[in-house]
């Protein structure tokens, strides 16, 4: 036969410490022996009491703690998002509308207007990187072709894909395939990713020969290596 389940309170709530909104979920446990105030990994306070404890007396705690809150604020302040497109930093305005069946980003000098229906278990975020996909279908296999026309290079196939280990990559049948997300950086940046992969076609190594062909288009590649390799993929 089972213990009955001991049902765990939670609240959530906003105090304003030194002016700056702290958010904080209030919870009981089971397995707490004492009233808890710590820092989650999102930067939000969590007081937990034990389920014995009224759950009010955690918010009287945090009342008598307020100077240990202050000590560690800067772990506290709220951190804004920025999303990278083109190689500018654009601030997220999510905008849920009633009714909206599709989700739509428009690029404004306060912020990346992301609008979706209401309703929508998306987040902001993964909308902002359908957005990204979307473009990077249109813009990156046309600008691929460009550079390739330019400079006389031949292509079978031009893919995007979403890989989770490399920019850019080329296969022995003369099949190019990009990452969508390199449409958050600048052209300059672009480019030398889809110029380096052109390369390959010609040097499929990364032999003396292949960066003496990338230095005939993009003198300054090094600097534009040491960039991309400082980058996380994801």
């Amino acid at each position: 036969m089972f213990g009955r389940s001991v049902p765990q309170r939670k609240e959530t709530g906003i105090i304003s410490v030194q002016g700056i909104d702290v958010h904080y979920i209030l919870r009981s446990s089971t397995k707490a022996r004492r009233i808890q105030l710590k820092i989650m990994k999102e930067g939000k306070l969590e007081i937990v009491v034990p389920h014995r404890i009224d759950i009010n007396e955690g918010k009287r705690f945090l009342a008598l703690n307020i100077a240990w809150v202050e000590k560690h604020l800067e772990h506290l302040k709220p951190r804004q998002k920025q999303y990278l497109y083109a190689g500018k930093s654009y601030k997220p305005v999510a905008i849920p509308e009633q009714g909206r069946k599709l989700f739509s980003c428009r690029l404004h000098e306060d912020g990346v207007h992301i609008f979706y229906p209401a309703e929508s278990k998306e987040s902001p975020h993964e909308i902002f990187l359908k957005f990204l996909r979307l473009n990077a279908h249109k813009i990156l296999p046309k600008r691929c072709t460009e550079l390739a026309g330019m400079h006389g290079f031949v292509i079978n196939k031009i893919s995007v894909r979403g890989q989770r280990s490399r920019w850019g990559s080329c296969s022995r049948r003369k099949n190019i395939s990009l990452n969508y997300r390199l449409l958050q950086f600048r052209p300059e940046m672009i480019d030398y990713v889809i110029i380096h992969e052109l390369c390959h076609l010609r040097h499929p190594n990364h032999s003396k020969a292949f960066w003496n062909e990338v230095a005939k288009y993009i003198p300054n590649y090094k600097l534009l290596d040491k960039e991309l390799n400082s980058i996380r993929l994801f």
